[in-house]
């Protein structure tokens, strides 16, 4: 009786673990950023992860055609997505913007109105 009480309660720690460890992970996902704009920064999970130097961070948000106060808001969130999760999104009025992911220590931008480019991140 005494090792049944045990093993049940050893299930109820080991569910109430993963209940909240789904619920940190699941957080972590959707922590989106919002500017003045409407503009909203979404990272998620991506194959690869790179790190960008504040100049790289510079100049694909100016290719990317976002302005200066956005890259400025926007910059050390999307540093961190890509060194985090590998891949962001941006969102203005629920609908995406921009897309960027790291593969193979390059960064893919494709953006809503068709355009694309690939950043080498290599070069520093």
């Amino acid at each position: 009786m005494k090792l049944m009480r045990n093993k049940q309660y050893t299930h109820a720690i080991v569910l109430l673990i993963f209940v909240a460890m789904a619920g940190l992970l699941g957080g972590c996902s959707s922590m989106p950023l919002r500017d003045n704009a409407g503009l909203t920064l979404v990272p998620f999970a991506s194959s690869s992860t790179a790190d960008m130097s504040a100049r790289q961070v510079i100049e694909v948000g100016n290719r990317a055609g976002l302005e200066s106060e956005e890259i400025l808001e926007h910059g050390p969130p999307l540093r961190n997505a890509i060194a985090e999760y590998g891949a962001c999104r941006f969102y203005k009025d629920q609908r995406v913007q921009m897309i960027m992911a790291v593969q193979n220590k390059k960064l893919y931008v494709s953006m809503h109105t068709g355009a694309t480019f690939v950043y080498d991140l290599n070069e520093k």
